[in-house]
């Protein structure tokens, strides 16, 4: 921030944004729970009568959810929470054969919570497997194998058992009677287990990763940082930041000149130096605007997930990094530039922010 001169815009944005949060609070969501408060704490009553008498709380949250009509999401998340109104949708959906409910009330928090609430899992699963390998090396180690292979051996035993625990909480009518390769495998991995003989990990296995990792999101997000970094620094060699002071009209006409002759160059970006401390075919690659957007594009899909979504993450920053230079040849020579952005750059951004959206749309 301070390198580019954005500290005071930085802090107003920030001063405005919580003034206007604020208002948004006081002005409106404390108001229109002072005016539901009644109905709440009527329906809460109604519900803590029926707990009483002893019925059933699948009933009761259908009860509650019928009586609201197709409205239904958020009256019920005042009263039993949010997990709960989720377990209820899924169980209304199932009644109507997989049918989606067509009024939903956040559900752009669901996307965010499964997302979290993965990441939790998954983590938890890490500490589990590595407190399993730990304690089956300590038990090998304990009969006189060697440390090295014991740590070997209790890796290959823990990821087999948990492979075993994982297609065990499956349903055993669904997992086994798929297809005879399911079962197969099933058989392989008790019989792998029993005997304590593990083959070791293909290279090919190993290598299918590889993509997976080069490409995931905390690359992507690395590679966001980099490229926003290295525009930022361009656009401060090419004293895109500075700030000018008028004190005359004579000063102010010279500046509007400067500033036509300037948007007047930017059609070719020949006239602007790459950064001096980078290799030359780089610094020329990053020498535009499209680095900066390139860099955004690959930030906000980040977190998106799945082969597609990376895929379309992937072209939105490429896109956005060299479609200006490609797409220049297709764009009519008449077309004025918008402020400091050329026709190729405002085509190529807009292609990279239908890709972003893409990505968010296809992530799993």
């Amino acid at each position: 921030m301070y390198v580019t001169n954005l500290m005071a815009p930085a802090l107003i944005a920030t001063v405005i944004g919580a003034l206007l949060a604020g208002a948004l609070y006081f002005g409106l969501d404390r108001f229109i729970a002072k005016e539901r408060g009644p109905a709440v704490a009527g329906a809460s009553n109604v519900v803590r009568q029926m707990r009483i008498e002893a019925i059933d709380e699948i009933r009761i949250r259908r009860i509650v959810a019928d009586a609201c009509g197709e409205y239904w999401e958020e009256f019920f998340e005042e009263i039993f929470g949010y997990s709960a109104k989720r377990d209820m949708r899924m169980l209304l959906e199932q009644e109507r054969g997989g049918t989606q409910l067509l009024h939903r009330h956040g559900q752009w928090r669901d996307r965010i919570v499964d997302r979290i609430a993965s990441h939790v899992d998954q983590i938890r699963e890490s500490q589990q497997k590595r407190r399993l390998r730990t304690a089956e090396a300590a038990r090998l180690r304990a009969t006189g194998i060697d440390p090295k292979l014991a740590a070997v051996q209790a890796a290959a035993e823990t990821d087999q058992a948990l492979q075993l625990a994982a297609a065990m909480r499956v349903s055993a009518r669904e997992y086994l009677t798929a297809n005879p390769a399911r079962r197969q495998a099933l058989r392989q991995m008790v019989t792998a287990a029993r005997s304590g003989k593990h083959a070791r990990k293909n290279v090919l296995a190993r290598l299918s990763k590889l993509p997976q990792l080069v490409f995931s999101g905390k690359v992507r997000f690395a590679a966001a940082i980099a490229l926003i970094v290295c525009g930022l620094a361009w656009m401060q060699h090419n004293h895109m930041f500075e700030q000018v002071n008028v004190s005359s009209v004579s000063e102010l006409t010279q500046i509007q000149e400067l500033g036509q002759e300037l948007q007047a160059s930017l059609a070719s970006t020949d006239k602007f130096e790459p950064l001096p401390y980078l290799p030359e075919p780089l610094a020329s690659a990053l020498a535009s605007m499209g680095t900066v957007v390139a860099g955004l594009a690959l930030m906000m899909t980040a977190p998106c997930a799945g082969m597609k979504a990376t895929i379309c993450s992937v072209l939105a920053g490429a896109c956005a990094l060299l479609g200006p230079a490609n797409l220049a040849p297709f764009v009519p020579a008449f077309v004025p530039n918008i402020a400091f952005i050329s026709p190729a750059e405002l085509l190529a951004f807009a292609i990279a922010v239908a890709l972003v959206a893409l990505a968010w749309w296809v992530s799993e």
